[in-house]
This record gives C-alpha cells, sequence and structure tokens, in this order.
C-alpha cells in the first residue's frame, strides 16, 4: 500500500498539474494535523493552566484563540484538498480523451 495520492491517474499532457494535485494534498493533510495538535495544546493549557508564580496574586486566563485559529486551519486544509481533487478530475478527464476524438484542435 503506497501513500501516493491519485496513483491510477496517467496524464498524457498534464503531468505538471497531477503533481500539484498531489503536493496540495499531501499540505492539506498536514495542515488538518496540525490544526488538530494546536486545538489540542489550546484546550490542555484552558483546562489545566499552569500555577501562579509563588507569591503572586494573578491569575492567568487563557483564551481559545488557538481553537478559533485551528478551526480555520481545518477549513484551509479542507480547501486545499477540494481543489488536489478538482485538478485530478482535470488531469483524468484529460487522460481519458482518446486519440481520435481529440486531436488537439
Amino acid at each position: 500500500m503506497g501513500l501516493k495520492p491519485f496513483p491510477n491517474i496517467k496524464p498524457r499532457n498534464l503531468g505538471l498539474l497531477l503533481f500539484i494535485a498531489r503536493v496540495l494534498t499531501y499540505f492539506g493533510v498536514v495542515l488538518i494535523g496540525v490544526a488538530i495538535a494546536v486545538i489540542a495544546a489550546t484546550l490542555f493549557a484552558y483546562f489545566f493552566p499552569p500555577p501562579p508564580v509563588s507569591g503572586s496574586t494573578e491569575t492567568y486566563r487563557i483564551g481559545l484563540g488557538g481553537v478559533k485559529a485551528g478551526f480555520l486551519i481545518i477549513a484551509v486544509g479542507l480547501f486545499a484538498i477540494v481543489l488536489s481533487n478538482i485538478f485530478a478530475a482535470i488531469v483524468s478527464w484529460e487522460g481519458s480523451l482518446s486519440d481520435e476524438e481529440h486531436n488537439g484542435t
């Protein structure tokens, strides 16, 4: 089992677009992974805040801005994956055209 996105698509002329689609897929998956880590770290810091410095009466409020940023990063990652699928569909469509039907004109 390989981890190469779109392994069955054979481009004739749009090899660069297929490469871009594969890179965008990897990028989207990495972004989603980073977003999950950001959300987890923010929630951990929110539910288990560090103790105040000894002698200090200040309390530190930890906001949930990281959760909002994480969901934004997930949205960007999903957009990258959808865009890569559109690119792969274009390459697949181009590869399915027969030479008799499509003579380059």
